[in-house]
């Protein structure tokens, strides 16, 4: 419900009328659509309890989905939409931009969920594998090429009802440049579910098939093909299938080797964390550190505010305990913590600040950073010494 009340009193009076109109909500009586938006908004949430029990789960659903994509990753995703692109960008607000999007092309918004599904899970290992293809290659997309891949995939999914939605983008990494990728959201049908649920007073079971996502995309510049799907044994087969048919080249199954964090240089107090002055950068700190000893597993956590002025962790520690600096020890750092505060913009009295966590091996904070987010970290981890692999 709060997702619902914020979308209520964010969206646009004369968007959210065009909203029920469209998903054929009733208007309960007594909404003036001429009145102040506050008072709109606060009417109509004192009324909800007029709408059928249908319209006020449709309702909900679509405020989720909408909220969902009003974050800096959600509106870096719709964007990445080049269709749309120039519309969303005259549009001002977040929710006024993804409900546009929502209402008026809602297949372009599924691919920007779809997009966002993609870019956030490339790092799960759980959900994620790579593996090495053929460069420069076009995909193949007549309508037999396409049946031939339905029909592969409906045979590793074990499913009867498998749909294909390809879109070509842009996705940057690091210091390098945008460039095109191809991917390919599959949804096929899951097998049968029990479930519960309301028949008027009685609790009832029922069996539903859900549906389940996976995307394959690949980058024609390096030939990576990435595949994010739930079931890890199926992901190298599907990456085979896409490359022998799409791409008309078949491939050894050869992963890309895993990115991995080395976090060793932080324990050095003379590894300097430098900038790029292009990035407009205000200052960086080491903020936390995370050691754990080789033997018994014990760990001990180190932390300092991040504030102007403010000395540095490894001199806290120092002056802390002299000869017995834990950073002199044989204790392994396994997390840590850099906090990035840039300069701020002309109506801005502070600049922004990010934080960026890493957990050795793999584990980072990038989910919710925005795409320019994402590239900044992916620059600076390499820069800084800290990444390895992929």
């Amino acid at each position: 419900m709060a997702s619902l009340s914020r979308f209520v009193r964010s969206i646009r009076p004369h968007d959210f009328q065009a909203h029920l109109q469209i998903r054929r909500i009733a208007v309960p009586d007594g909404i003036d659509w001429k009145a102040p938006h506050n008072e709109i908004a606060a009417r109509w949430l004192r009324s909800l309890d007029r709408l059928t029990d249908d319209e006020r789960d449709r309702l909900t659903a679509d405020a989720e989905r909408i909220s969902a994509m009003t974050d800096e990753a959600g509106q870096a995703a719709l964007l990445a939409l080049g269709d749309h692109g120039q519309e969303l960008q005259a549009i001002e607000g977040a929710y006024a931009r993804a409900h546009w999007l929502f209402v008026h092309a809602p297949d372009a918004f599924r691919r920007a969920e779809e997009i966002r599904y993609a870019d956030e899970n490339r790092n799960a290992l759980r959900l994620w594998d790579g593996f090495v293809g053929p460069r420069h290659r076009p995909l193949r997309s007549d309508a037999g090429t396409d049946e031939r891949f339905r029909a592969q995939l409906r045979e590793i999914l074990k499913s009867g009802r498998v749909v294909l939605e390809p879109l070509t983008r842009m996705r940057g990494e690091g210091d390098r440049k945008a460039r095109p990728v191809e991917q390919i959201a599959i949804y096929n049908q899951g097998l049968p579910a029990d479930d519960l649920r309301f028949d008027g007073e009685t609790v009832v079971a029922f069996t539903h098939r859900p549906v389940i996502e996976t995307v394959i995309v690949y980058e024609p510049e390096s030939g990576t093909i990435e595949v994010i799907g739930s079931v890890k044994k199926l992901r190298e087969r599907i990456a085979r299938v896409f490359a022998d048919i799409k791409l008309g080249v078949p491939i050894p199954g050869e992963r890309l080797p895993r990115r991995h964090f080395e976090l060793t240089p932080l324990l050095d107090p003379g590894h300097a964390l430098a900038t790029d002055p292009a990035d407009r950068i205000a200052r960086v700190g080491l903020t936390m550190l995370t050691l754990a000893s080789w033997y018994d597993g014990l760990t001990h956590r180190f932390e300092i505010p991040f504030e102007e002025g403010a000395s540095s962790l490894h001199a806290e520690l120092a002056a802390a305990y002299g000869a017995d600096n834990p950073l002199l020890s044989s204790l392994r750092p396994i997390c840590a913590r850099i906090d990035i505060r840039f300069q701020p913009l002309a109506d801005q009295r502070r600049g922004k600040k990010i934080s960026m966590v890493l957990s050795t091996p793999n584990r980072c904070n990038v989910r919710g950073k925005t795409e320019q987010e994402r590239l900044l970290l992916e620059k600076y981890l390499r820069a800084w010494g800290l990444l390895r692999g992929r």
